[in-house]
């Protein structure tokens, strides 16, 4: 062979086998960084031997004899599987992300700059009591002990040359602020409201603003051109930050419901909860056991932190969901045109709390080769109000400043998830419920004694005047917080008479209440839905039971898709393949499931349908591109019984024809928006019915921060499968539009728990979305990745014996 082919021997002898070789080797030395065997080793911080072991899902189960080193424990299993994900985490908080991806995240680090999450973590610090803190810091040491035994790193810092610095407890608090972010989007609502009031009528505001009620007052309605350009930027960082690193957007939610075991299969009441996030790889969540002293509680920890956020102890169980309250409003401030370090306020100029930061930025790739680049200095301002989210685009005349419960001085939000682990009954879970300031969530109750709760928990400002839905000026007091709804009448119940509580973003509560908590409730489908769940298997005397409440999990029934069917149904089909279309949504229940051929059509035809109802009058002026995207946006947003009013309501006239039931001019857009679906499924699918499933032209994306973004790389560490589902179902999702690829689904639970609180005998059923460890290489990487789209669920067994794969002993040091 090599006297034959003597140019392709040398080929193999000289790059081929040693190429093969080298890859071989980093193969080998990265995999000696998954945790999967038995260790014995010896650390420093803790007071007792500790064990960890691992089941056959990598899931953790900590026992030790003292709290304080079950929370380092946790800490070192956080660091073994997910120590990328701590140092992106901590990146992300600290707005230094430019430092390895380069220029590109340059307006995200700035961003972070401008809310300086770690300024309002050290306030928080102090702001809670001796153990938490404790707990804090032993979660830090926790993880500062598995750098110390300079392990093999996972391949993101060997690939990107990051080495992870020692974590501080400020870190977790830090990351706390940006996971409130996460569900907080009042001030991208303001700026909508901000821009549709410019552009639009009244009567097409109130339509599209969420309910902000008709001709009332607003307070600014001329706006300098830069500061106009520095909010839709802001607008465009935030829709950035949602779409590359999964943070914020107006979908995020929760599922969250309890049944009182009077209707139960085991008569004892039973929790349900899946929070509704971007999706990752791997997911924010770790599944996780901890037994120490006092501490007994299982569930879903979040990665950075080291309680269980929503779980269960031996006596009660909680979930929670996002309340969607209006913590946020943006305010107008007055410089001195003498002193720009000074601004109005009640007739007194103050002075600007300033500093200056610098950004260091990677130079592009290859990075060796490159020239750096000189770090950026940002100079930041701050008001009584908080910080000038316009100083990042540089507007200084007429800056606009954020208020934001999350920037509150001494935040006691931690001390609430703290002392929830601990809470053994309901007096108990309210008091520390009461702590909680940010984010506002519906918290869920069960307990052991067949006890069933709701509280709605968090800091919701009281204004002097307004709802929030526009920024107002900042100079005088006339639109100030005057403090917060008293936690006595926050809105709750216990024990209801019908037995059962849902939670799914929607309203919480009637008209009539007092205070004012928010316009952005959710579409009520989902929680709609769940209670048509759940009357129909109590009204059929059928008991509630742990298989019962999975398949509600998996539900992909869109009663909001429903209402709209009989305005479809209206068209006269003008040829054989639309009278096939409309056969098939005539037909159809209501099910976005994988195999549906009709709810392919159904999205698809509303999709444009809205575009083409929406886009004409909202498209703005060729020279405002930036307003013009944003109000597009905004149409294509509308949800579907905004868009069943839209056709058949007279209130307002889209379609610029009054008609009866379905508008005659809306018959047309109908026809119009069908064709263009009909052209896009053939285009994507072909022209057979037999390719047009829902699974087919929807795929969910995990996506991993950053090599998702490089092709071959995504493959590795990213995932990809077909799914149903659509965002008013129980088993959420949203569908993203990809020119040529089909409807990509970047946001749905992040993981499911069912927990039945059975006095001595509690079942608890969990599922991550993705795998317990962040490794790569590691056999849980993404192991729940199919059984979680299947929606199936594993037990989550109390003593840990069960199951068992790896063992971890931590030793503590005799000196």
């Amino acid at each position: 062979m090599f006297e034959k082919y003597p140019v392709m021997s040398r080929f193999l002898i000289f790059i081929i086998i040693p190429l093969f070789l080298i890859l071989f080797a980093v193969y080998w030395h990265v995999a000696k960084g998954v945790v999967d065997s038995d260790t014995d080793v010896v650390v420093k911080g803790i007071s007792h031997p500790v064990k960890i072991r691992r089941d056959n899902n990598g899931v953790v189960y900590i026992d030790t004899q003292t709290d304080t080193d079950a929370f380092f424990a946790i800490g070192y299993a956080h660091a073994q599987d997910r120590l990328w994900q701590l140092e992106l985490q901590r990146r992300i908080a600290a707005g230094t992300m430019s430092e390895v991806f380069g220029k590109a995240l340059l307006s995200k680090d700035t961003w972070m700059r401008t809310l300086d999450f770690y300024g309002a973590a050290e306030s928080a610090y102090e702001a809670i009591d001796e153990d938490a803190k404790a707990s804090l810091q032993a979660y830090a040491d926790g993880i500062n002990a598995w750098l110390n035994s300079n392990p093999v790193l996972p391949p993101e810092f060997l690939i990107l040359g990051v080495t992870p610095a020692p974590w501080k407890p400020i870190d977790s608090l830090a990351w706390a602020k940006v996971f409130a972010l996460n569900i907080s989007a009042n001030l991208d609502q303001e700026i909508n409201n901000l821009i549709t009031n410019k552009y639009l009528s009244p009567d097409q505001q109130a339509f599209l603003n969420k309910g902000y009620p008709e001709n009332a007052p607003v307070s600014i309605t001329e706006l300098s051109p830069e500061t106009e350009a520095a909010l839709l930027s802001l607008g465009k960082v935030n829709k950035e930050m949602e779409t590359d690193l999964g943070i914020g957007g107006q979908n995020a939610g929760s599922n969250a419901w309890v049944v009182s075991g009077k209707y139960t299969e085991s008569g004892a009441a039973i929790l349900a909860n899946d929070p509704h996030l971007g999706l990752q790889m791997p997911s924010l969540w770790y599944v996780a056991s901890l037994k120490g002293d006092r501490l007994n509680t299982s569930g879903m920890t979040l990665v950075g932190m080291p309680v269980v956020v929503f779980g269960r102890n031996e006596s009660i169980a909680w979930g929670g969901t996002a309340m969607l309250a209006d913590v946020q409003d943006l305010y107008f401030e007055q410089v001195n045109a003498k002193n720009s370090k000074q601004y109005l306020f009640n007739g007194e100029w103050l002075e600007f709390e300033t500093r200056t930061e610098e950004i260091s930025i990677k130079a592009d790739f290859p990075a060796e080769l490159m020239s750096p680049y000189q770090p950026v200095k940002i100079i930041l301002r701050k008001s009584r109000h908080g910080p000038l989210v316009t100083d990042m685009n540089g507007v200084f005349d007429q800056p606009v400043s954020l208020r934001w419960t999350a920037l509150n001085e001494n935040d006691t939000t931690y001390q609430s998830f703290f002392q929830m682990n601990y809470a053994q009954d309901w007096t108990a879970f309210q008091k520390a419920a009461s702590f909680l300031v940010t984010p506002a969530l519906n918290m869920l109750y069960a307990d052991s004694k067949n006890n069933i709760g709701y509280l709605a928990a968090g800091k919701i400002p009281v204004r002097a005047n307004g709802e929030g839905q526009l920024p107002v000026p900042g100079w005088t007091d006339e639109f100030a917080w005057n403090g917060y709804i008293p936690d006595e009448v926050m809105p709750r119940t216990f024990n209801p008479k019908k037995g059962f509580i849902v939670s799914a973003n929607n309203k919480i509560i009637g008209d009539e209440y007092p205070y004012f908590i928010s316009k952005d409730w959710a579409e009520p489908a989902r929680a709609q839905r769940i209670e048509e769940l759940l009357e129909q298997q109590i009204e059929g005397e059928q008991a509630v039971d742990l298989a019962f409440i999975q398949s509600m999990h998996a539900d992909t029934k869109d009663v909001s898709a429903l209402a709209l069917v009989p305005v479809l149904l209206s068209l006269e089909p003008e040829n054989d393949k639309q009278k096939q279309v409309i056969a098939l949504i005539r037909d159809w229940d209501g099910q976005m499931s994988e195999d549906s051929v009709a709810a392919s059509i159904f999205y698809v035809w509303v999709k444009h349908l809205r575009m083409h109802l929406f886009d004409d009058q909202l498209d703005g002026f060729w020279n405002k591109i930036t307003e013009s995207d944003r109000l597009l946006d905004i149409g294509r947003g509308t949800s579907n019984s905004q868009l069943y009013k839209a056709l058949t309501s007279n209130e307002l006239d889209w379609c610029e024809n009054v008609g009866t039931a379905v508008k005659e001019n809306c018959k047309t857009m109908l026809q119009q928006s069908l064709k263009a679906a009909l052209e896009e499924l053939e285009e994507l699918k072909g022209g057979s019915f037999s390719n047009w499933n829902w699974g087919n032209l929807h795929f969910t994306l995990y996506k991993h921060t950053p090599f998702s973004d490089f092709r071959f790389l995504d493959m590795v560490f990213g995932r990809q499968l077909e799914n149903g589902g659509s965002s008013n179902t129980v088993n959420v999702a949203n569908a993203r539009w990809l020119e040529g690829e089909g409807y990509q689904q970047t946001f749905g639970a992040t993981f499911r728990q069912i927990m039945q609180m059975g006095d001595g005998d509690i079942r608890h059923l969990y599922m991550n979305s993705t795998g317990q460890s962040g490794h790569v290489l590691s056999k849980h990487y993404s192991d729940m990745v199919k059984p979680f789209n299947r929606v199936e669920f594993f037990e989550l067994y109390g003593d840990g014996n069960k199951n068992v794969e790896t063992t971890t002993i931590l030793n503590p040091t005799t000196n």
